[in-house]
């Protein structure tokens, strides 16, 4: 089980999920530079848009979080025209899920 804790540091973007609407899409490594870093004050920063799906470093980008439980967060993404994007901590594993018609989201590994 994860904690609100376990949320803080700095996550690496590693793995994209983008279903092509079958049913059959899985998740598959990517060479990014990616970053989303989480402070204890409800605040992230992030090298690339977050409420956005795409693995792109193009911008730096700011914004609060809240947290829901010791596994569950979401991302507060109103500037987007988005409510949030919602994040859930599996084994050590942030996944960050998109509201796409498809199954799509991006996994984010821990590295400080």
């Amino acid at each position: 089980p994860g904690s609100p804790e376990a949320l803080l540091g700095t996550w690496q973007l590693v793995e994209i999920l983008a279903d092509p609407g079958d049913g059959s899409g899985t998740y598959t490594p990517v060479d990014s530079n990616k970053m989303i870093v989480f402070d204890n004050n409800g605040r992230f920063s992030s090298n690339g848009a977050i409420c956005s799906f795409a693995a792109a470093v193009n911008e730096n980008v700011e914004g609060t979080y809240e947290i829901f439980s010791n596994t569950e967060f979401r991302i507060n993404c109103a500037e987007e025209n988005l409510d949030y994007v919602a994040l859930f901590l599996e084994n050590q594993v942030l996944i960050v899920n998109y509201p796409c018609i498809e199954p799509c989201s991006n996994k984010y590994i821990k590295i400080d």
